[in-house]
This record gives structure tokens, sequence and C-alpha cells, in this order.
């Protein structure tokens, strides 16, 4: 997969990251029905095919839920003290099963990769963890799933 250069965002993750700030911000509150597409369609001077994108990515990270004939609604903000958010996958799978299972694959692609990596790409890589680590410590899950994107680029 080809990302964009840096410094250029896609106007969806734009968007995305414009409502996550009105959630962590506490402008949009867990409980609150978040407005119309129409309304951020219109608030934000961007498609609602942008707009719609941007949703299903706070979607996936379990900021808001949509509800089939209600309205999409704020699930969660920003984790503090021992308040974390829940993983959208917890009543699926177990998360000691998925951490189990990625400690094996991702140990045996490391053993694979770590015979050709240049240090110059290591040092790509320590940064881009240290950049993965920060956002999340932040409350910044859209920066957080780049970082952890660029990661895992070719």
């Amino acid at each position: 997969m080809d990302f964009p250069a840096t410094g250029w965002t896609p106007l969806p993750q734009v968007v995305a990251r414009r409502i996550q700030a009105m959630i962590l911000d506490g402008e949009l509150q867990p409980g609150d029905q978040i407005p119309s597409q129409r309304v951020l369609s219109e608030r934000f001077s961007v498609s609602r095919a942008s707009l719609r994108e941007a949703l299903l990515t706070l979607e996936t990270l379990g900021l808001i839920k949509t509800e089939p004939g209600r309205g999409t609604f704020v699930t969660a903000r920003k984790a503090s003290g021992s308040e974390r958010l829940k993983w959208r996958y917890a009543d699926s799978y177990a998360v000691q099963d998925v951490f189990q299972t990625r400690l094996m694959l991702e140990s045996e692609i490391a053993a694979h990769a770590s015979g050709s990596i240049s240090g110059e790409a290591l040092d790509q890589l320590r940064v881009t963890t240290d950049r993965m680590e920060r956002c999340w410590e932040a409350g910044d899950l859209l920066a957080n799933v780049e970082a952890d994107l660029l990661f895992h680029r070719p």
C-alpha cells in the first residue's frame, strides 16, 4: 500500500481528527448524539462521502457508535487512570489470545526481517514506535493508527 508523503493528510483523516478533538476536548461527551451528516459536512465543508469515511474510522477506533434508526453517538474519550477504551472485538476475541497469537507471528516475522534490515531502517522503526507510544499516551488514536501504518509499511 502506498501512503501519502509526510505533511499531507487525506481529507477524511483531517475530519476524523477534528471530530476526535471535539470528543477529547469535551465538546462532545460520552452518550451525546453527534450532529447529522448534513450538519457536519457543512460545518467542515466536506462531502458526505469524506465525512462517512471519517466516521467509519472513528467507529473502528471505538470513539463513536452508529445505531441504525437512532443516530451516531460518542462512546468514549481519552481514558484516564485505570479507565481504558474497550476494544471493539472484545466480545468476540479474548485480548490475551490475540496478543499470544501476535507474539508468535510477529516474533517469527521479526526474526526473518532482522537479517536484512539496514541501520537506517532500524532507526526509522524506533522513531515510529516512539511516535505510536506518545500518540497512545496522549489519547490521539488517529495519530497512533497513522504511526502504526507507517511502522508496517514495506
